[in-house]
């Protein structure tokens, strides 16, 4: 059935006005990822179609629920895909979507009205075209260099006001419950991660979404973005993992979340760890730090470098 064939979602009566407001978005996601003992995990596009999913909730009056009712348990029959206006980046369209199987059984009665909750999961959620992408934020690099989030148009800082840092230990530990147990890191090349998030008005989550589709290879491809370490911002290799790009809409405005794989973000050399020390006022050189320690210091900046 060609989408001219489906049956569209009677807004006149059951306005979905609140899309635009407040709901849950995530991105379809057709990756998968697979882990090593070592080294970078991989990240691959196993296939072209992947459903984005939103949550929904609309509060209605006693009549409004009925033809809700009427509408997905006999118009839809069983589970029909239907075309209903739903509200990306910065405006309203009109796409495919259909009900998820077990999203719409709690419905509850308050205040004289009825809090329906319930999951779509759509197809062909519109993605900002290349030439419209480099009128916003110019044009590619095209010698053969990573891509460069775009600062002058996605300021970069907010996202490192509020983030986790999530660093593999990588240690391999003794399975015993008694005794002596050791621990041996036997390599130290696995990413780091940033649990990230970050505020967008309309057009600057199209812009978002256009620079992962575009300039990131469908989210496959790393980028390079300014990251928060130290006190002061380094410009990182980066990419989007898999399966965690989410969406908030929330008050008229977009909030969105991911983890954030580092390529390189190693420790610092002995060196910069000791000068960081003296910095903080510790009246050691690295050299008197070197003398006290023996060759420790040297074992160990050979270790993390």
């Amino acid at each position: 059935m060609s989408a001219l064939d489906l049956i569209t979602w009677p807004d006149d009566v059951l306005p979905i006005a609140p899309f635009s407001a407040d709901y849950l978005f995530q991105v379809g996601d057709a990756r998968v990822r697979t882990s090593f003992d070592q080294g970078t995990p991989r990240q691959r596009l196993v296939n072209d179609l992947a459903y984005d999913v939103y949550m929904m909730r609309w509060l209605w009056d006693a009549l409004q629920y009925e033809i809700y009712r009427g509408f997905i348990d006999s118009a839809l029959r069983d589970g029909d895909w239907f075309l209903m206006p739903v509200w990306m980046d910065n405006a309203y369209q009109l796409l495919q979507v259909r009900f998820v199987q077990g999203s719409i059984d709690r419905r509850e009665r308050q205040d004289g009205r009825w809090n329906v909750s319930a999951k779509l999961e759509g197809l062909g959620a519109p993605v900002m075209n290349s030439v419209a992408l480099t009128a916003h934020i110019g044009p590619p690099l095209d010698d053969g260099s990573l891509q460069p989030w775009p600062v002058a148009v996605l300021e970069a800082e907010p996202l490192n006001e509020t983030f986790a840092h999530v660093i593999p230990d990588d240690l391999n530990r003794d399975d015993l419950t008694y005794g002596k147990l050791d621990q041996v890191r036997h390599q130290r090349q696995k990413p780091a991660i940033y649990e990230w998030s970050m505020p967008f008005v309309d057009n600057d989550f199209a812009v978002f979404r256009g620079f992962l589709y575009w300039r990131a290879r469908k989210g496959m491809g790393w980028f390079t973005m300014p990251m928060f370490r130290g006190g002061s911002y380094e410009t990182q290799a980066v990419r989007v993992v898999a399966g965690t790009l989410k969406a908030g809409r929330a008050a008229g405005d977009w909030l969105v979340s991911c983890q954030l794989e580092v390529a390189d973000l190693a420790p610092w050399s002995a060196e910069q760890t000791f000068a960081a020390m003296a910095a903080y006022g510790d009246p050691h050189s690295f050299e008197d730090i070197v003398a006290a320690l023996g060759d420790l210091v040297g074992d160990y900046q050979t270790a993390v470098t």
